[in-house]
Parts: C-alpha cells; sequence; structure tokens
C-alpha cells in the first residue's frame, strides 16, 4: 500500500514507471522512448522524478532499475491487464529486428506469452531451447520446452499444433535424458505423451483418408 501511494503521487512519471515495468527489472531511455508517446523532454524529466523518489537508480548511461523488484511489481500490477498485453507486443516487436532476438529469443517469448501471442512466444522458446542444445545447455533447453509445451493448450488444435508438440516431447525427452539420466521419470513422462500424439496423429490421419475415399465413391 505504501509504494502504490508513492507512485500515485508521481503523476505523470507514473506511466513512465508501468511502462518501464512492463520491460522488465532493468530498462533503458531508448526503452521508454519507443513505447512511450511522451517526448524526450518529458521522458528525461519523468526519469529524474523516479530516481528522486527513491524508486528507481540509474545504473549507467541511459539504463535503470528499479531499486526493488517488489517496486516494480506493484508498478506492473497497477496497470490494466489489456494495457500490459498491448506494452508486451509493443515492446516485443520492436525488438524482432535487434540483436536481443539474436541473443535472447526466450526473453522475447516471454513478453509475446504475457502479450497473448502463445504461437509467436511457442516459435520463440523451440528457437532458444535449440540453441541450447546446440551448446550443450540442456537445462535451459528443458526449461525453455517446458514454457512453450505450456501455452500450447492456448492455441487452436490441430494438425500443426499435435506435429509441434510431439517434436518438442521428442526434444525435451531427449534433453532431460542427457541431464537427468536413462531412469528420469520426466523423461518418461515426456516419451509417453510422444507416443500418445504419434496415435493421435495415425487416427487423425486414417480419419482424413476414410473422408477422402467416401467423397470419391459415387
Amino acid at each position: 500500500d505504501s509504494l502504490t501511494a508513492r507512485l500515485d503521487r508521481l503523476g505523470s512519471a507514473k506511466l513512465l514507471a508501468q511502462i518501464a515495468s512492463v520491460i522488465g527489472r532493468s530498462f533503458s531511455f531508448a526503452d521508454l522512448a519507443s513505447l512511450s508517446n511522451q517526448d524526450t523532454q518529458s521522458i528525461s524529466q519523468g526519469l529524474s522524478q523516479l530516481v528522486n523518489s527513491g524508486l528507481v537508480y540509474r545504473r549507467r548511461q541511459g539504463v535503470f532499475e528499479f531499486k526493488h523488484a517488489l517496486i516494480r511489481d506493484v508498478a506492473y500490477d497497477s496497470m490494466l491487464r489489456a494495457a500490459r498485453r498491448a506494452f508486451h507486443a509493443q515492446y516485443a516487436n520492436s525488438q524482432l529486428t535487434t540483436e536481443v532476438s539474436e541473443r535472447q529469443p526466450e526473453l522475447l517469448a516471454q513478453h509475446y506469452a504475457a502479450a497473448g501471442l502463445y504461437e509467436k512466444a511457442i516459435d520463440l522458446w523451440e528457437q532458444a531451447s535449440k540453441r541450447a542444445g546446440e551448446r550443450s545447455a540442456h537445462g535451459e533447453a528443458v526449461g525453455q520446452l517446458s514454457e512453450a509445451i505450456s501455452v500450447l493448450d492456448r492455441v487452436p488444435e490441430d494438425d500443426r499444433r499435435l506435429d509441434r508438440e510431439l517434436a518438442m516431447q521428442i526434444a525435451l525427452g531427449r534433453s532431460l535424458t542427457i541431464q537427468r539420466g536413462y531412469g528420469s521419470a520426466e523423461a518418461g513422462a515426456a516419451y509417453e505423451r510422444a507416443r500418445e500424439l504419434c496415435r493421435q496423429v495415425d487416427v487423425h490421419v486414417m480419419r482424413q483418408l476414410h473422408a477422402q475415399k467416401a467423397e470419391q465413391l459415387p
């Protein structure tokens, strides 16, 4: 309640704090400029107000950070959900052509998931997991594949979704086996799910073939 009251007293700088909270614990002047409709002078003044209030500190030139994760959380929770989603999508789209998408695709995946754009998030988590596997960072690959699988039920169920989950469950089982050993219960569960998906894919294909044959009958 105390932090909420401090934010409310900031006036127009409160919106900057909210936008910054969408970006993360750390954020840059350039990030705020790309997301905010305010001019550079207004952003500079707002940032000075945030620093003077003790909620934010300057890490280095042009880069700032919330003094505590709780401050960031309070600013984030004070936004309407629709506004949060819009800013997450805007930020992720603004970073797609930067080195962030090359260096940290999992970071953009988190923003797309928070924006409700789950298919884009899954694509980026898959990309991140493949890169992690290539450098033998199987713990990271497991985490990224698990994140992708966790939001699959948010996208339409079709042939592509079944095929994608099948590929991800096999990759997850492989990384878990390497990381935790052949006796891993988690790896066994991933492979069992992959077997179930194979059965679902086979049934779906057979139904399609029967439907095509029925259409060809006189």
